[in-house]
């Protein structure tokens, strides 16, 4: 073999082995590129899912609160009477804000029960009702109230991740730069 032929053949593999290295270099960097696209689009996707699960959660807490606070006061409005100053004194505590302690609590229920089993002609059966829901009410309400301080306490922290995103030269036939 000539010295010619051998350095046409050392040229030959040595530009074989730089195109494929230029082409795994392109095409893998065309990879990151997607990647990084992917990702930025999932970004912009799940923030905007959170937005709408705030706005959401916003207009549920504006319509479930009061709903139970309103029916609340209306079982309140139905077992108030003058002859019963002792559950009176109890339900304004109900509030809102409810500042019944827990045995302030226990007494109601054994009162709101008492109304409810004891048969008197005096007590409609609306009442009954009332007296045998309000003690659901009072607990749905408070786990409610707890349930919103907790979300206050709560922060959402959104972190956002930086990508590099190639944009294809269109004056360079449409390579990315």
């Amino acid at each position: 073999m000539t010295q010619a032929m051998f350095n046409s053949m050392l040229l030959a593999l040595f530009g074989t082995a730089l195109g494929v290295i230029t082409t795994w270099f392109w095409k893998s960097r065309d990879e990151a590129v997607r990647k990084a696209t992917v990702i930025a689009g999932e970004h912009e996707a799940a923030l905007k899912r959170i937005s709408d699960l705030e706005k959401k959660q916003g207009i549920v807490d504006a319509q479930l609160v009061p709903f139970n606070g309103l029916m609340q006061a209306m079982l309140i409005k139905e077992l108030t009477h003058a002859h019963t100053p002792e559950m009176d004194a109890l339900m304004v505590k109900l509030g809102p804000p409810n500042i019944l302690t827990p045995a302030e609590e226990r007494r109601l229920t054994v009162m709101l029960q008492e109304r409810y089993a004891r048969p008197d002609p005096s007590v409609s059966e609306q009442e009954r009702d009332a007296a045998f829901i309000l003690p659901a009410v009072i607990r749905r309400a408070r786990s409610e109230a707890q349930v919103l301080q907790d979300a206050e306490d709560i922060r959402v922290k959104l972190v956002s991740i930086a990508a590099v995103v190639a944009v294809p030269d269109r004056t360079r036939g449409g390579e990315p730069q």
